[in-house]
């Protein structure tokens, strides 16, 4: 699935007249099964199974953790 690129102006994070923000700070300041499920899933791509094994949890859990993770992202993108 791909997303239209946002409008300049838009205040949407990827926004390029946006204000900077370190999101590698964001990501650290998530606890560690949120964001091992972000890192997982979002930046590398791997399996909701994969990760479930490497975390020592179920699927379902694994998507618990990455939309946890992604919501409290998007609160931390909104208060840059």
């Amino acid at each position: 699935m791909t997303f239209p690129p946002p409008r300049a102006g838009s205040g949407h994070a990827l926004d390029p007249d946006a204000a900077p923000f370190d999101s590698l700070s964001m990501l650290e300041a998530l606890p560690h099964d949120q964001r091992a499920a972000v890192r997982g899933r979002v930046i590398e791509g791997r399996g909701y199974e994969e990760l479930a094994l490497e975390l020592g949890c179920s699927e379902l859990a694994v998507r618990r953790h990455l939309s946890r993770g992604l919501r409290t992202l998007r609160l931390l993108v909104g208060t840059r």
